[in-house]
């Protein structure tokens, strides 16, 4: 191991160091690992099925990227480039680089689901977030260890989703559950493609996939954001896909300047923030017949709410994006308030287990 690059102490970075030497260091090791060898091409072309088992490739590249710069740990960072350099060598030549059989991509109409599912009408739904986190993990990688070959997969996967949304007239909202929440979280890694590569078809990509979202009519994000509808409102109120939808869009208002992107981001952080979180600073759910990862209607509450780990962490990267841009206090209080209590709740000392769900009131389960 060599010198530590960056020493960061406290609470915050006991946790990052007990995470580095814990499950950032064990969870994925090669291309053996059960989370990448799902890309294996062998694998890939007979799975129809997988769920959202392939975001965590490219969420471990980000995280491992920005762990191994910081900390200079060498065996970490020959870890984090053999896997990156697995999942490159498996990109098809179209662009692909996802888990699916060829018949179950995002690039095919796929047919409709029961109308009982929540908004998908696609028997796949996780394709597009899959590489939406392989583009973010692939450019976190060449931002701290430059290489050609990773931000070209990350530019291949943003031409493919190019080609099939704009060129292949493909809606991407029938592409995601949650009314297409799933997949229109793109615009996040679309404007990162943009500001990386300085080219105007990612950017163009991103504001594509948002009005895409606006054309849905139990979706329509923008409009529904700007008239004050509250995030429960939005599609079904699925906590992390709104938010991460929001960082996307915050994103946007940065590349373009849109002061309606702003706007619609604040009215919904007002939102989620009066109303949706618990006093550790989580989003909740999870009362009555709402899902426990969806936003409960305004006025809700029960200590027994549920808080997805994920949506803490999305509300923390929204927040991120808010306070970058306007330099306002609030942002980095609410930051502080979630790190330091429902995201380190949900860690496990030994920094390798983790709860999927924490809560105000009840036992801390390590899943």
């Amino acid at each position: 191991m060599t010198a530590p690059i960056t020493q960061l102490r406290g609470l915050l970075g006991d946790a990052l160091d007990a995470n580095l030497h814990g499950r950032l260091s064990r969870f994925i090791v090669d291309e053996h690992s059960p989370a990448i060898e799902i890309f294996a091409p062998a694998h890939r072309q007979q799975n129809r099925e997988g769920d959202w088992y392939g975001e965590h490739a490219g969420k471990w590249l980000y995280a491992a990227a920005k762990a191994a710069a910081r900390s200079g740990d060498a065996d970490l960072l020959a870890r984090l480039r053999r896997v990156a350099d697995f999942l490159v060598s498996s990109q098809e030549p179209d662009g692909y680089l996802g888990t699916y059989a060829p018949d179950r991509r995002f690039m095919r109409p796929q047919p409709p689901k029961p109308a009982s599912w929540d908004g998908a009408p696609s028997v796949r739904t996780w394709d597009i977030w899959t590489h939406a986190y392989l583009i973010l993990g692939l450019l976190e990688v060449h931002r701290h260890f430059p290489e050609p070959r990773y931000l070209d997969a990350a530019r291949r996967i943003g031409d493919l989703c190019w080609r099939t949304l704009h060129e292949g007239g493909i809606d991407i909202t029938e592409l995601g559950n949650h009314h297409g929440m799933s997949a229109t979280v793109l615009m996040d890694p679309a404007v990162e493609l943009y500001a990386v590569t300085g080219e105007q078809r990612y950017l163009d990509l991103a504001q594509h996939v948002l009005q895409q979202a606006n054309d849905n009519r139990e979706l329509a994000l923008l409009p529904r954001a700007l008239a004050g509808t509250d995030a429960a409102g939005i599609a079904t109120g699925k906590a992390y896909q709104l938010e991460w939808n929001l960082v996307g869009l915050a994103k946007l208002h940065k590349a373009t300047g849109n002061a309606d992107y702003l706007r619609a981001v604040d009215q919904l952080w007002r939102s989620i923030r009066e109303h949706h979180l618990t006093l550790g600073g989580g989003p909740w759910g999870g009362v009555a017949h709402r899902s426990r990862e969806v936003f409960n209607p305004p006025g809700v509450f029960s200590p027994y709410g549920y808080v997805e780990t994920c949506s803490t962490l999305s509300w923390i990267q929204l927040n991120r994006e808010l306070l970058a841009i306007t330099g306002e206090a609030a942002y980095a209080e609410e930051i502080e308030r979630s790190a330091y209590n429902d995201l380190l709740g949900a860690q496990a000392p030994d920094g390798e287990d983790w709860c999927y769900y924490v809560f105000p009131n009840g036992r801390r389960v390590h899943t």
